[in-house]
């Protein structure tokens, strides 16, 4: 969501001063969904006799080259990618999980257990990215 940005906001603050994302030797992707389409697959649900857990997330993943393409494209700003070599990784996790979490493993929903894929519609997250590149990366111009 554009005012509740979340997680991605972090992610943000730090490329305005760093132009640097880290990722892993695999690559780093996260299923995401805007608070919009949570509300659409809620209300696609809402008046069903399904019963159960629903999970859903945008059609395509996020990752660093969406990231970057975005960067790019909405604030002219070059993102460079770097590797962090697997050791590091390791060691990233024991000393700081939550944040290596957050960045450096990935979090992606099966299409079989996708049931956002089933509604035409959805929000898509790469809009929504969008603007929140545009807004914060406007909002911390004096930083980059």
């Amino acid at each position: 969501s554009e005012n509740e940005p979340a997680l991605f906001h972090p992610l943000l603050k730090m490329l305005s001063r760093l132009a640097v994302l880290p990722t892993t030797r695999v690559g780093v992707q996260r299923s995401m969904i805007t608070y919009t389409g949570a509300a659409q697959i809620s209300a696609h649900f809402a008046d069903r006799d399904d019963r159960g857990r629903v999970c859903g997330a945008g059609r395509e993943p996020f990752d660093a080259r969406m990231l970057a393409r975005l960067m790019a494209d909405e604030v002219g700003r070059t993102l460079r990618q770097i590797v962090v070599p697997d050791s590091v990784v390791k060691m990233l996790f024991a000393a700081a999980p939550t944040f290596s979490r957050r960045l450096l493993q990935s979090s992606v929903l099966a299409p079989s257990a996708n049931a956002a894929l089933d509604i035409p519609d959805l929000d898509g997250i790469e809009y929504a990215l969008r603007a929140l590149v545009r807004k914060y990366m406007s909002n911390t111009a004096q930083l980059v």
